[in-house]
């Protein structure tokens, strides 16, 4: 969409350049940092409304009197080579859950418009249809579901086929207590382009329960392998949240699950979001289980990845990195310095 500009470019952001979010009650382009410098009702969206909001945006950017884009950290001084199509799609237009995850938003009680939102307002189909059908959705494209638990959403099937007939990537954010046939169909169609992160966070039943307000483990684990029947296609992650998912015997509990159910991939995290506790992990609490559970997924031959909650300082800067298990390790030996210490 951006030209480029001048000799050193000009300022946009990615969510600017190629991104539909659909929030709760409008269609944005926003990652979230800041206001959304464009909200369009669902009723009055449409591709040309899209593309002259976006151009009258950047307009107000680069005359510098668009102030909820210019104090945006995304906001960035390039040669913008975007091809003006829709890149990518955020639907998170709903809160509704199965689940009551002691981390998640969505608990706290007297957020009204938590409820509010339980129920999704608006057609997430049509408006992904009406860029499909208006040459706009690139082919790269990644649709990203959300939530809430996206495979509640009474459209989700029908999205999911629209997206994957199309071509289009798809990452589904769920805890797999809901079997979805459509997900496994894509599945099948392309397992390259689909991408499904459940986050199981416990070993034994009681632990999960006791985190998520439900005894649906089983049922988790048995739809996991259902999405893996003939490929690894379920990333899993473990989230430390407490005492009692930091046991070793939690973390073996999971392994041992994992590789039942050919998971060959897993997130490690740490809460930053301790809603009900109100407290978090310290260093000393998290640190021996991270490093234990990556130790014996590497053994189990399952590749592991760490989440925005695990970062520490270089010895020598405040820069924050992204550890490896071995810089884990250095941590625990003092030799490096967790960023939540």
């Amino acid at each position: 969409m951006n030209t480029g500009g001048g000799a050193d470019g000009e300022l946009s952001c990615q969510y600017l350049e190629g991104r539909l979010d659909l929030s709760y009650e409008t269609i944005d382009v926003c990652c979230g940092f800041n206001e959304s410098p464009i909200r369009i009702a669902f009723q009055d969206f449409n591709i040309t409304t899209l593309q002259q909001l976006r151009h009258a945006t950047l307009a107000r950017i680069h005359a510098g009197t668009e102030a909820t884009c210019l104090s945006c950290p995304q906001l960035k001084k390039k040669h913008w080579t975007s091809s003006g199509l829709v890149e990518s799609i955020n639907i998170h237009h709903f809160t509704k859950c199965n689940l009551r995850c002691v981390y998640c938003f969505t608990v706290i009680d007297d957020q009204q418009w938590i409820r509010e939102r339980w129920e999704t307002k608006y057609s997430a189909y049509d408006v992904i249809k009406a860029v499909i059908d208006a040459g706009q959705l690139s082919p790269r494209a990644r649709v990203i579901w959300a939530g809430g638990e996206p495979t509640l959403v009474e459209e989700f099937d029908r999205v999911t086929e629209l997206v994957t007939e199309f071509g289009a990537y798809v990452d589904v954010f769920t805890n797999c207590v809901r079997f979805s046939p459509a997900l496994a169909k894509a599945i099948e169609r392309s397992p390259s382009r689909v991408y499904i992160l459940c986050s199981v966070d416990a070993g034994t039943s009681a632990t999960y329960e006791g985190m998520k307000g439900a005894d649906v483990l089983q049922r988790v684990w048995r739809n996991i392998s259902l999405y893996n029947k003939d490929r690894s296609a379920v990333t899993g992650k473990y989230i430390f949240v407490n005492a009692e998912n930091c046991a070793d015997h939690e973390i073996d509990a999971f392994v041992a699950a994992c590789l039942e159910a050919r998971v060959c991939r897993v997130v490690m995290d740490v809460d930053g979001y301790q809603v009900r506790a109100n407290r978090w992990l310290t260093p000393e609490e998290y640190l021996p289980p991270l490093v234990r559970l990556g130790e014996a997924l590497r053994a189990a031959g399952i590749t592991t990845f760490f989440g925005e909650g695990v970062r520490c300082h270089r010895p020598d800067s405040q820069q924050l990195i992204t550890p490896s298990l071995e810089g884990l390790r250095e941590c625990l030996a003092g030799e490096w310095r967790p960023a939540h210490q």
